[in-house]
C-alpha cells in the first residue's frame, strides 16, 4: 500500500514517518486536559491510540473505544451506547467510528476540512493538520458523517451547521436532509 509513504498521512494498518512525527509531539493521556476531539486514530498493530485535539496530541495505551469510555468520566456524552455502532455526541462535538471493531478510527465531522484521494484511497485532512487514510468508500464516510451530524443537530446542541466553514461541511449541506436540519428555526414558521 502506498498510503503510508505519502507525507503526513496516518494509515492505521502501516507504520510511516508520520506516526513517529506525531508520537514525538504527543503528550501522555489526561482526560481532564481533553475538551474537543478532532480524531482518535489507532496505532498500527497495537491497542494504542493518538488523540488529536484542536491544540494538542495525546497518546493513550488503550484502544479507541476504551479511550472514549474513559473520556466519558470527564465529558458528558449523549446518545452513546458505549459502542462504535452509534455516534458519540457531547455538548460541543460529535464522533463517529469508521468501522465496528473495538479499535476503530473515530472522526469528528465538524473538524474535517476536506476529503481527497491518493492512489484511489480516501484520505481526510482534518483541521489542525492531521491527515488520515480511511479504509472505506467515500459514500460510506458521507453517510456516517451525515448520521452523526443529524444526531448532533437533533439533540439541539447547536442550531445550525451554517457557522462551520469547511469545504467538507459545505458539501454535506448539499444533502437535502442535513440542509433542512440545519436551517434556522425561524424558517419553519
Amino acid at each position: 500500500m502506498k498510503i503510508a509513504t505519502s507525507k503526513n498521512v496516518l494509515d492505521n494498518h502501516q507504520w510511516s514517518q508520520a506516526w513517529l512525527h506525531y508520537l514525538d509531539r504527543s503528550h501522555p493521556f489526561d482526560p481532564y486536559k481533553i475538551k474537543d476531539i478532532v480524531s482518535i486514530v489507532p496505532l498500527p498493530d497495537m491497542a494504542e491510540v493518538l488523540i488529536f485535539t484542536d491544540r494538542k496530541i495525546f497518546h493513550h495505551d488503550k484502544n479507541s473505544l476504551e479511550t472514549l469510555i474513559e473520556l466519558g468520566s470527564t465529558q458528558e456524552f449523549y446518545s452513546s451506547k458505549k459502542s462504535p455502532s452509534f455516534p458519540w455526541v457531547s455538548l460541543t462535538y460529535t464522533l463517529f467510528a469508521i468501522d465496528k471493531s473495538d479499535n476503530p478510527i473515530w472522526v469528528n465531522p465538524l473538524m474535517i476540512h476536506h476529503l481527497y484521494h491518493i492512489d484511489h484511497f480516501l484520505c481526510l485532512e482534518m483541521l489542525g493538520g492531521s491527515n488520515v487514510f480511511l479504509p472505506i468508500r467515500e459514500d460510506q464516510l458521507l453517510s456516517l458523517a451525515e448520521q452523526a451530524l443529524d444526531l448532533f443537530l437533533s439533540l439541539r446542541l447547536v442550531d445550525s451547521l451554517q457557522a462551520v466553514d469547511t469545504p467538507f461541511i459545505h458539501s454535506l449541506l448539499e444533502y437535502s436532509y442535513l440542509k433542512l436540519s440545519s436551517l434556522d428555526e425561524s424558517t419553519y414558521f
